[in-house]
């Protein structure tokens, strides 16, 4: 009896034993999240109690025969709280060893419920099998991250919380990416790295003695994606005549680091020189010394073709000492190419490659350019045209321009449509030096609407205008007609002569070039007809005429009043005026009616209401 009241009281403390390593294990493990875990929780606290609560547990039958010492005792539970769950005694110690941990301590055994080992497992798999990469590295310079390169394996619901397109991949930094898992909060870390060392091409440096070591000399183009430093790990210190070996090192600004070993030719003549194509080659483009103390052969530099690539040899003798300079004429330079957007209408399919090209050249003086195109005639829209010029040496230059094709829903435009002024009982040409303009057919037919015009009574009217492109696109316009009574003729004898008629004009008007202008403008109207034999007889008689006898007339009474003036009309006659000599100088001066009144124009001013045309400027010096 007494040593089975001994095994009850080491059975209990190996109990509370349990209970303090359970506690001290449980508080050890890593934390998961609440929802994934409250099953298990849940699971394992009603397992606990459950074992705290039996009133009545069997511990290891000591009547079982123990085999040696070192040999551990069968352990059978016989007081599992549901009857339905006794195993068969065949299985009892397969059972008993997946529910149990039997531990030694002090050669006492200790017993682990299956409770315990079943929460640390799950804890330790939902830990390490999370299928989101706790951190994510990407080059600096990447053109785009998905979505993808955060999952280990896709669940089955995932959504990144965190916007991925607004990371700047340019710039080495970590970001925070959270992203949402089955109802989870999932924390990743994007870490942008410059692990690229820089891409650099090396030259050797040829100089004089007094050259100052520059690092930058020795590098002929670098590239990296972050700020590089250019130094010389072992700088040498120039003496004499002889090659320097340098070590020229990049290094960016995260380490990554490029460098070699070049040599520094220090002498008195340049051994080896590069020409681009097309550049002129001077002596003093090898020389290092005075010029003075260099002897050469002229003959063997006019043999150096800069036009042509080749390889030329040049012989100088310097201080006594004779150098060979190896000079290449190469061509690196691709060709210049400069592009322009073009525009055509949808049922146009006349495209030119020429039409793009606004600067072709190249050094080697021969380029041919080809054009790529996948364009959708009669479909509007923007395409890009690919042009590549290609020349003489292979060496290419590709561009992008774009080529839009467009609808056509630009109406006509009308000019010359101004207020026109005339007298009463007069007649109107309403089509005289008026034009119907579109974008795409050029020049339109129209139709004038005078109905509502009354020449024979005083009064403004307005008549109006009427064109309509191919497309159908019309365009409507009105013109001020202006009606006025006819002025106070001027009094001669019926059979007076032109002279006379043009003086007793002049004696009723005033001396000043406005005057004469404004009278003409005021009581000649325009009409189509040219006057006849006698111009200004006719306009001073009929009151009327076209640009012409405007312009005799204007320049009748303007010599009738002193003034040096003469006639002036475009080189396709289809205009006249006056030009009139005012402080020693020639200006332009108008009285037709419409947008052809001018008033002291300069050269500049009568060009560009004349919309293209133009006169002899060898004739008629004005300006």
């Amino acid at each position: 009896m007494k040593k089975k009241t001994k095994k009850k009281s080491s059975n209990k403390n190996n109990t509370l034993k349990l209970k303090e390593l359970s506690k001290n294990k449980s508080s050890k493990k890593r934390k998961v999240t609440k929802d994934n875990l409250s099953k298990i929780e849940d699971k394992s606290l009603s397992s606990q109690k459950e074992f705290k609560n039996k009133k009545t547990t069997k511990v290891i039958d000591e009547k079982e025969s123990i085999t040696s010492k070192n040999n551990i005792s069968k352990i059978e539970d016989k007081s599992l709280s549901n009857p339905k769950e006794v195993l068969d005694k065949k299985t009892t110690k397969k059972n008993d060893e997946k529910k149990f941990n039997l531990k030694i301590i002090k050669n006492k055994k200790i017993v682990i419920p299956v409770s315990i080992v079943s929460v640390l497992l799950i804890t330790l798999a939902l830990l390490f099998i999370i299928p989101v990469k706790r951190n994510v590295y990407v080059e600096l310079g990447t053109k785009k991250i998905t979505d993808k390169i955060f999952i280990r394996k896709i669940p089955s619901f995932n959504k990144i919380l965190t916007d991925v397109s607004k990371i700047d991949l340019t710039k080495v930094k970590n970001h925070k990416i959270k992203i949402k898992l089955n109802g989870l909060i999932l924390n990743s870390t994007l870490h942008i790295v410059d692990t690229t060392a820089p891409q650099v091409k090396f030259q050797d440096v040829y100089q004089y003695k007094d050259y100052k070591i520059n690092a930058l000399d020795f590098i002929k183009s670098k590239q990296d994606l972050s700020k590089m430093k250019v130094y010389i790990e072992n700088k040498p210190t120039i003496k004499e005549f002889k090659n320097y070996k340098v070590m020229v090192v990049v290094k960016d600004e995260y380490g990554n680091t490029t460098k070699k070993e070049k040599t520094l030719h220090i002498e008195p003549v340049r051994s080896y020189l590069e020409l681009e194509l097309g550049s002129e080659f001077d002596i003093k483009n090898i020389l290092y010394s005075d010029i003075d103390k260099v002897e050469y052969d002229l003959k063997e530099i006019e043999k150096i073709d800069t036009s042509k690539i080749g390889n030329y040899t040049l012989n100088v003798k310097s201080n006594g000492k004779k150098y060979k300079t190896k000079i290449k004429v190469q061509d690196t330079t691709p060709p210049t190419l400069e592009l322009q957007d073009k525009s055509i209408f949808w049922d146009e399919e006349n495209i030119d490659k020429e039409d793009f090209i606004k600067e072709v050249s190249d050094a080697s003086l021969e380029v041919e350019t080809t054009i790529k195109e996948d364009i959708k005639y009669g479909k509007l829209g923007d395409y890009k045209i690919e042009i590549t010029a290609t020349d003489k040496y292979g060496l290419k230059t590709t561009k992008e321009a774009t080529l839009s094709i467009i609808k056509d829903t630009t109406p006509p435009s009308f000019k010359g449509i101004g207020a026109k002024t005339v007298y009463v009982g007069s007649s109107i040409n309403y089509k005289n030096g008026v034009t119907a303009i579109d974008n795409k057919d050029g020049n339109v037919g129209f139709s004038v609407d005078s109905s509502k015009v009354n020449t024979s009574k005083v009064g403004t009217y307005y008549a109006t205008y009427k064109a309509i492109d191919k497309s159908g696109n019309k365009k409507e316009a009105t013109r001020k007609i202006i009606v006025k009574e006819e002025v106070k003729r001027a009094s001669y004898s019926k059979g007076a002569s032109k002279s006379e008629i043009v003086k007793s004009v002049a004696s009723k008007i005033g001396n000043s070039i406005k005057s004469i202008h404004t009278w003409v403008y005021n009581n000649i109207s325009y009409h189509s007809e040219w006057g006849g034999s006698d111009p200004v007889k006719y306009g001073l008689t009929k009151y009327r005429g076209n640009c012409y006898v405007h312009a005799m007339v204007f320049n009748a009474l303007l010599e009738a009043k002193g003034y040096e003036a003469e006639v002036i009309w475009t080189t396709d006659k289809t205009h006249y005026w006056n030009i009139i000599k005012t402080n020693g100088k020639w200006l332009h001066y108008d009285t037709s009616a419409g947008y052809h009144v001018v008033f002291g124009w300069n050269n500049k001013q009568r060009k560009a209401a004349l919309n293209g045309r133009n006169w002899d400027h060898s004739k008629w010096p004005v300006g």
